[in-house]
C-alpha cells in the first residue's frame, strides 16, 4: 500500500486531509477493496486500487486482498477408466497432478482440452471486510477472471429479476453505454445464462458487473494461448497443468481391440473366415458347415465360447 505524502491536501471546508492511496496486489492475489473503522470516504469508489481517502478523523484504513483460485473441471467415461487428481480448486500460479487410469480392458487415448467453462453467478452479498456488495461465483466473492480467446464461457445467473448481469469495457460506468456484446449471447441476464464466445479480437481487459451494483463484479483479463501452452503432453497418463485460468479436461478412453483369426480344418467351412478386429466384450456369432461325408466336431480357441460343441454358437471376444 502506498500513501504519497506529496499528494496529501487539506480540505478547508470539511476540515479534513485528503490522502492519495494505492494498493498493489502481490502475484496470486487480487485487490478486494478498502475499508475504514471511521467510515472514510473513498473516491471514486472503495473498490478501486487507487483512491483518494478522506477520513473524518483519525482512522485506520485497510486494503483487502483475496487469493485468486481457479476451478478444475474433469470429464471421462467412468465405465472405461478413472481420473485421479489432487484438488479441484487450484491457487493462481500453481499446478495440480491429474492421473488417467484405464480399466483392465480399456486403453487411454489421451487428454483433450474442453473449451467450455461454466460459472454459477448468484445474488450480491455483503463483503465482511469492506461492506460492499459482491457477486458470488460458487464459493468465491467476485473473483478476478482470466479468459482465453477461442473458449466459451457460460455464466448461469441467479440474481434479482430487476437487475441484469453484463460485460463492460468500463469499470465505473453503471449504464449500458460501455456494454460489451461482441461474442456475447443473452446479455443482461438475471435468471438465465449469458454466454461469452471470446473472439480473437477481444480487448485485453473487460469487466463483469450488474446494472444495479456496478462495483459488485471484477476485472476480466483476456489472453491468447496455444494448446501446447495449456497441455504440452496430451498423451501422457499423468499431467501437471499450470493454472493462471480456469481449465477443463476430457480424459479419453476406448475399449481394447482384439484381432481374431477364424479358420476351419479340412472338411468344412465357417460363416466367417480370415482376420477380423473386434472390441473387447463384443459377441461374435459363429456357424460351421461340414462338407459331405464330414461332421462338425467342436470349436477351439482362446474365446469364451457359449457351446463349443454346437455348429451354431456365439463367442465373447475377451482375447485376441
Amino acid at each position: 500500500v502506498y500513501d504519497d505524502p506529496s499528494l496529501r491536501s487539506w480540505n478547508q471546508s470539511e476540515n479534513t486531509i485528503q490522502r492519495s492511496l494505492y494498493a498493489q496486489a502481490n502475484f496470486g492475489y487480487s485487490f478486494a477493496g478498502w475499508s475504514s473503522i471511521f467510515d472514510a470516504k473513498f473516491t471514486p469508489n472503495a473498490s478501486y486500487a487507487e483512491v483518494i481517502a478522506v477520513p473524518p478523523k483519525s482512522s485506520i484504513v485497510t486494503a483487502h486482498f483475496q487469493a485468486i483460485k481457479h476451478e478444475l473441471t474433469l470429464y471421462h467415461d467412468s465405465s472405461l477408466g478413472d481420473v485421479f487428481y489432487d484438488k479441484a480448486e487450484v491457487e493462481h500460479g500453481n499446478t495440480t497432478t491429474l492421473i488417467a487410469s484405464p480399466k483392465a480392458n480399456s486403453n487411454f487415448d489421451g487428454w483433450e482440452i474442453v473449451r467450455e467453462i461454466t460459472y454459477d453467478v448468484q445474488n450480491s452479498m455483503s463483503d465482511p471486510n469492506t461492506g460492499m456488495q459482491k457477486l458470488l461465483f460458487g464459493n468465491q466473492q467476485a473473483p478476478f477472471l482470466t479468459l482465453i480467446k477461442g473458449f466459451t464461457y457460460h455464466f448461469n445467473c441467479d440474481i434479482s429479476l430487476v437487475d441484469s448481469f453484463f460485460l463492460s469495457t468500463s469499470k465505473e460506468d453503471s449504464s449500458y453505454e460501455s456494454e460489451f456484446t461482441m461474442g456475447v449471447v443473452n446479455s443482461r441476464a438475471n435468471k438465465g445464462t449469458l454466454t461469452f464466445n471470446v473472439p480473437f479480437d477481444a480487448p485485453d481487459k473487460l469487466y463483469y458487473k450488474t446494472a444495479l451494483q456496478p462495483f459488485s463484479g471484477n476485472e476480466i483479463k483476456i489472453i491468447e494461448l496455444e494448446d501446447l501452452d495449456i497441455l504440452p503432453f496430451p498423451k501422457e497418463k499423468q499431467i501437471s497443468p499450470y493454472f493462471e485460468y480456469d481449465l477443463a479436461f476430457q480424459a479419453n478412453f476406448s475399449i481394447k481391440n482384439h484381432e481374431l483369426e477364424i479358420t476351419s480344418s479340412v472338411g468344412g467351412s465357417t460363416n466367417l473366415s480370415g482376420s477380423y478386429n473386434f472390441n473387447h466384450g463384443e459377441t461374435v456369432y459363429l456357424s460351421a458347415l461340414p462338407q459331405e461325408h464330414y461332421e462338425f466336431v467342436r470349436w477351439d480357441g482362446p474365446l469364451s465360447i457359449s457351446d463349443k460343441y454346437s455348429s451354431y454358437t456365439n463367442a465373447v471376444v475377451d482375447a485376441g
